[in-house]
């Protein structure tokens, strides 16, 4: 089970993970590898599969968000389709509708505002708190 937190705060947002991973038979640690990277003018971190966590550190080119207005239809328009071609450039075969894999979920920080976004790529507005988050991110098993 993976945990990621993103809180808002004034004026900054925070974001914590937790290092391990594996299968519902193995449990592991990862100290070197990251749940959550800075990227630019974002803060992201992933739970759910450490491929999508890759990419989204390395392959993806993010846009410069704008530096001001609703963030919600630049996300849609311009920073899911560079996940999803990143993604799809890495290999990362879509499940049953779910793009990034099943139970993947990705926070997205920008402009001290917290998204966060499914597996099918949806970007709801606002950011789900902590209690409908820690349902869209299942253990597995």
């Amino acid at each position: 089970m993976t945990l990621i937190i993103g809180k808002e705060e004034p004026g900054r947002l925070v974001m914590g993970a937790d290092s391990a991973g594996g299968t519902p038979e193995e449990f592991y640690v990862y100290p070197h590898l990251p749940k959550i990277a800075q990227c630019g003018s974002y803060l992201v971190g992933a739970c759910g599969s450490g491929r999508v966590v890759q990419i989204l550190q390395h392959c993806v080119k993010w846009p410069e968000p704008p530096l001001s207005g609703d963030l919600l239809p630049f996300l849609i328009h311009e920073v899911v389709p560079e996940i999803l071609r990143a993604a799809q450039a890495g290999g990362v075969e879509p499940a049953r509708g779910l793009f990034l894999g099943d139970r993947t979920v990705v926070q997205i920080g920008v402009r001290g505002e917290l998204y966060v976004m499914s597996s099918d790529l949806e970007v709801p507005a606002p950011a789900p708190r902590a209690e409908q988050l820690a349902a869209r991110c299942p253990p597995a098993g």
